[in-house]
């Protein structure tokens, strides 16, 4: 989720301008999202005019769980304070920000979870990080062999593009 010309935006990046196409605004789409058991936001901006929209937002538009992740850890302890409702996921993008983590406890201060790129996950650091009580999700997880891999490491949750491996996680239970 960025911000763009004041507007909250379901997007990566700001749009290229060239192509004329500008991405929708959170607002737009929230009503579809609702529908859904949770919803995750992955926050790709922390400025303070980025956040106040942020925290306007989720204040007019409460729905089912709410799962915001980012890799500022101060943006998610700002969120701690103003919608506590919300759940808090510390993004680990890098190596470097796992080891960080693994040294550094109040880097977790406050979330509940985190949000992992999935090829920085074994079967030790998810240990580690089950063990501090926090909620597990893996990304982009595309192939069946690797998500079966994280379902026996004990990850709670996966994010991926591929429909095919939902279906095999739902048919392995």
């Amino acid at each position: 989720m960025i911000a763009s010309s004041g507007q909250l935006e379901a997007s990566h990046d700001r749009p290229l301008p060239a192509l004329a196409l500008d991405a929708p605004e959170i607002g737009e789409i929230w009503e579809v999202a609702t529908r859904a058991p949770a919803i995750e936001l992955d926050l790709k901006q922390s400025s303070p005019s980025f956040v106040a929209a942020l925290v306007s937002f989720l204040r007019r538009h409460r729905g089912p769980q709410v799962l915001v992740s980012s890799g500022n850890a101060r943006l998610l302890r700002t969120l701690r304070q103003s919608t506590p409702w919300v759940r808090r996921f510390l993004s680990v993008r890098s190596r470097l920000q796992l080891e960080e983590l693994l040294v550094d406890p109040l880097l977790l201060a406050g979330v509940q979870g985190v949000s992992v790129r999935q090829d920085l996950l074994d079967a030790g650091t998810t240990k580690w990080l089950k063990a501090r009580r926090l909620f597990v999700l893996a990304w982009v997880v595309e192939d069946a062999p690797r998500a079966r891999e994280l379902a026996r490491y004990g990850v709670d949750g996966i994010a991926t593009d591929n429909l095919a491996v939902i279906d095999l996680l739902r048919g392995s239970k």
